[in-house]
């Protein structure tokens, strides 16, 4: 089983602000065996990270296998964004990515964003819904 590290997860762990409780839940995560990541999740912490922090952040991304993406990812992508519009279910654009790259892959999306799990319902794709400490 194949854990894809969700993009808050990664900011949590890497944002010098984080609480501490919360920031071990994230260094727990990333840090498993079995962790990976896909390119929009790579794209969406390097495209707005600190320029003085990109090197860095690249350097530990790529301790971590890379989910290839589907060749049929925006076929599957639409065809899931309209089952949510059908359900009733918000789907933004980079989740309906990475929830296409979860099911194609049978990879497991660890997260704190609970509409992922609403995604889950419709589209068939495993999630950890991880709970931030109060």
């Amino acid at each position: 089983m194949e854990y894809l590290v969700d993009t808050c997860v990664w900011i949590d762990h890497l944002r010098p602000g984080t609480p501490h409780k919360i920031r071990r839940i994230a260094h727990e995560v990333v840090n498993r065996p079995a962790a990976v990541v896909c390119e929009p999740v790579w794209f969406e912490l390097l495209r707005q990270s600190p320029k003085s922090e990109r090197v860095g952040i690249e350097k530990r991304l790529l301790t971590l296998p890379m989910l290839p993406t589907p060749a049929d990812l925006w076929r599957k992508a639409t065809l899931f964004g309209q089952q949510c519009r059908d359900a009733g279910v918000h789907a933004g654009f980079a989740d309906l990515i990475v929830a296409t790259i979860c099911q194609h892959h049978e990879a497991t999306l660890v997260t704190f964003d609970n509409h992922f799990r609403l995604l889950a319902d419709v589209i068939g794709f495993e999630t950890e819904l991880l709970q931030r400490p109060a």
